[in-house]
């Protein structure tokens, strides 16, 4: 049987990320294009929109759910498997969606290394 190790979270320690809709985040490393974004957000609906960009295309445009919404803070955690990529060059912006005009509000921008 083959043995099974999990992977050692190597934190990023991107502290002080942090905007009117995202605070507390963490970021960690988990594997080689693998990373975990742990936070709270105050969005509408508790519902966190995501895209990580390698500076030329968005490689992912998702969302996950926080644990609430509306006014009050919720917990949310991101798991991220990203395509091999040639460049150093990888940021997940984090933001909510204008529910007037559905433009992107509250942007927030995380170098991955």
């Amino acid at each position: 049987m083959a043995e099974v190790t999990k992977p050692q979270h190597e934190s990023t320690d991107e502290k002080g990320y942090e905007n009117e809709s995202f605070r507390n985040l963490t970021v960690s490393k988990t594997a080689p294009n693998q990373y975990v974004v742990q936070g709270e957000a105050r969005v509408m609906e508790g519902n966190i929109c995501y895209v990580v960009a390698d500076g030329q295309q968005e490689l992912i445009n998702s969302f996950v759910q926080a644990s609430a919404g509306g006014l009050g803070w919720g917990k949310f955690e991101i798991n991220l498997n990203l395509p091999k990529t040639t460049t150093d060059t990888l940021t997940l912006v984090l933001f909510e969606e204008s529910a007037a005009k559905g433009h992107r509000i509250h942007q927030l921008h995380i170098p991955l290394r």
